[in-house]
């Protein structure tokens, strides 16, 4: 075994046992073209507004004041759509439950969770790019469904968490625990 391995087994072997609540986001590496794209036009603003600079505008909200270039509304737009994209979803893998919340930062709020010892299936989805920067999807499945019921959408390190999830399966099962029911409350 190399010293990675090692150390990532180790790692594995920590979460497993700690059973505490694993909160991750979506991965800003899964996201990367649109970075660049972000810093371009970032950059393209900041020249147009060099070349024209009749184009920047005074703009004031009540007693704050601050000049804006035309040219930086697309970056801004962007920049906020990024924003949007790595932060509206908030994944949790618990002890006992896995839950996906879609709609944090929207006007729509959705909230899944399963019980680890439901799980009937975890797959992972990598494109080319996934597999460069080890960034994937990874779609989780029970048998009440026949569609996949959990998307964890632009994570880093897909198969940890996989392996996460299926050795907390693991100790459900074997201990016979399952998850009490519980007061479903907005969080």
């Amino acid at each position: 075994m190399t010293e990675t391995s090692k150390s990532k087994e180790k790692d594995l072997q920590e979460l497993i046992a700690a059973g505490t609540p694993w909160i991750f986001y979506r991965s800003p590496l899964a996201f990367l073209p649109e970075i660049i794209c972000f810093i371009s036009l970032f950059l393209g603003a900041i020249t147009f507004s060099a070349i024209y600079p009749q184009t920047i505008q005074s703009v004031s909200f009540g007693p704050v004041k601050f000049s804006l270039s035309l040219g930086a509304i697309f970056p801004l737009v962007f920049g906020a759509y990024l924003l949007h994209q790595l932060y509206n979803s908030r994944y949790i893998v618990g002890a006992d439950s896995v839950r996906a919340t879609h709609g944090i930062l929207s006007f729509i709020r959705h909230d899944n969770e399963i019980s680890v010892a439901d799980i009937r299936g975890v797959e992972i989805d990598r494109s080319i790019w996934g597999r460069i920067f080890n960034v994937g999807t990874i779609e989780i499945g029970t048998a009440a469904h026949q569609a996949k019921e959990i998307t964890i959408a632009h994570v880093y390190d897909p198969s940890l968490i996989r392996n996460v999830i299926l050795e907390r399966k693991k100790m459900v099962l074997q201990l016979g625990r399952t998850r009490p029911e519980r007061e479903t409350a907005d969080d």
